[in-house]
């Protein structure tokens, strides 16, 4: 009799089920993204320090993920200080073309 042979049961890859690739979702990261079109709503209300907590309070962001992503979009309109997850080079750009500056988080 061969290895495998189960003995009438149905063989065991016939029960396994069929999957269709390698699937990451255990250590996928699900950015908040951020424009630079709501940092200039923020510098509206005079605030020039930005992160989550300001983020949130002023319902820019959701809670359900932890990370937030600038992305550059529009141009700024003043000096702003923003602490953040990840940058795009073109929200960096025009973040420092503004005088100001970007810090970015280590979690």
């Amino acid at each position: 009799m061969p290895a495998w042979f189960e003995w009438g049961q149905t063989p065991l890859f016939r029960r396994l089920p069929k999957l269709k690739g390698f699937s990451n979702h255990i250590f996928k990261r699900e950015y908040n993204v951020v424009n630079i079109s709501d940092l200039n709503k923020l510098i509206e209300k005079w605030i020039t320090f930005v992160d989550f907590d300001v983020l949130l309070l002023n319902k820019i962001i959701r809670k359900k993920t932890l990370w937030v992503k600038l992305l550059g979009n529009w141009e700024l309109s003043s000096k702003i200080v923003v602490k953040v997850d990840r940058a795009s080079n073109s929200a960096r750009e025009i973040v420092e073309k503004a005088w100001g500056k970007i810090e970015l988080i280590t979690k």
